[in-house]
């Protein structure tokens, strides 16, 4: 709320409090009135005044002389508008990058400060900024990464990928800033855009298909088996898999409602959230092969149930652990890359499955489900 205050003979001072990143801010104009009005002639031209500063600032014309550093405009930027109109994965990707690279180099700049010239140096910087990683070493695995763990790529500095997301996240924070009017220009329009090739989907032909599913009838874990299918034949991804309860298939009507997904966000861990799009909300019809797969599934889970009562986590979920507790997305994840491997299918991913050639499959080959080991902790003394 604005105020008014009298100055002198025909002189009149209007304020606005402006919100800002560091906490408020108060703007303020002289008014100049005809000194033989009344008082209440000229205060009413006071509050004219003050009506037109007030709609100024809400438009963005008044306070953009408020000087803002990269760090408290990321901050503002990240909880008035990605948190409350993005999903926490987005939120948490751009909060990653800017506390890993961002703000340490710019965090302290002035907005009006940056150019298109210091911020192409700055990405040249960043572009031979050595990786981080949590890997363990080779030397002290237990067992050695097969083939598609290894890391590719050039050595040494950051990937044209990774260059990208941080361009992409300072430009949109500074594109907010413009249209906030706190800026004029977005510098980062100046500055060259990482080239970065997208990665060639691995397609898999009618025959290479049925193959990788004759491969799976040795697969002794039959929550595994299902995640593979649920890819392969229904086109899923897969925290969409991982998300998926028995509670989600309607035996009698043979579909299954995918309304979920499992995600992972930086700093925080796994979430159940909505799946990627809108139109990834939907009802898919299994062929009865399929059904039979998870009516093994659920088989498994209510024997596991009944052998140990104590220990059995009865969460309802399909692709879960020993336990009957969800598993992370990585885990079949990295199941799959050692399968893929062993069966001469080096490179292929989960996600690759969604992008096979198979339209309909005519025959799906699946034999019955051969028994598979009870994990140790249900095994019998």
């Amino acid at each position: 709320m604005g105020t008014i205050e009298r100055r002198g003979k025909g002189s009149w001072r209007v304020s606005v409090r402006v919100k800002t990143p560091e906490g408020s801010r108060v703007v303020r104009e002289t008014v100049h009135v005809d000194p033989d009005l009344s008082e209440k002639r000229q205060r009413r031209e006071a509050e004219a005044a003050l009506n037109r500063l007030q709609a100024a600032v809400d438009a963005g014309e008044k306070g953009a002389e408020l000087h803002y550093t990269v760090r408290a405009w990321s901050d503002f930027w990240l909880e008035n508008e990605i948190r409350p109109n993005c999903s926490p994965v987005t939120y948490g990707n751009y909060r990653y990058l800017l506390d890993s690279r961002i703000l340490p180099a710019l965090g302290d700049e002035r907005l009006e400060n940056l150019t298109a010239v210091s911020l192409t140096a700055w990405m040249a910087a960043l572009r031979e900024e050595k990786k981080r990683t949590t890997r363990v070493p080779d030397d002290q695995l237990a067992h050695k990464r097969s083939p598609s763990q290894h890391l590719s790529g050039r050595a040494g500095g950051l990937s044209a990928k990774t260059l990208l997301n941080y361009y992409a996240c300072m430009d949109a924070m500074l594109a907010s800033a413009v249209r906030m009017r706190i800026l004029p220009y977005n510098p980062m329009g100046g500055v060259p855009r990482p080239r970065a090739r997208k990665k060639r989907a691995a397609f898999l032909t009618e025959e290479d298909a049925v193959q990788l599913l004759r491969c799976l009838t040795d697969e002794p874990n039959i929550c595994y088996r299902a995640a593979l299918l649920l890819a392969l034949i229904c086109g899923l991804r897969l925290g969409e898999v991982c998300a998926l309860k028995l509670s989600d298939v309607d035996w009698e009507h043979s579909t299954i409602d995918i309304s979920r997904a499992l995600k992972y966000v930086p700093r925080q861990g796994a979430i159940i959230d909505a799946p990627k799009t809108d139109a990834a909300q939907r009802i898919i019809t299994l062929p009865a092969a399929m059904i039979a797969v998870l009516r093994q599934v659920q088989a498994e889970a209510d024997e596991n149930k009944r052998l140990a009562p104590n220990i059995w986590q009865d969460e309802g979920w399909i692709v879960h652990g020993w336990d009957g507790r969800r598993l992370s997305h990585d885990t079949p994840s990295k199941w799959f890359r050692r399968f893929a491997d062993k069966h001469g299918f080096e490179g292929l991913r989960f996600h690759d499955l969604r992008h096979h050639e198979v339209k309909q499959m005519t025959k799906f080959f699946y034999p019955a489900n051969p028994a598979g080991a009870l994990p140790s902790a249900f095994r019998k003394s």
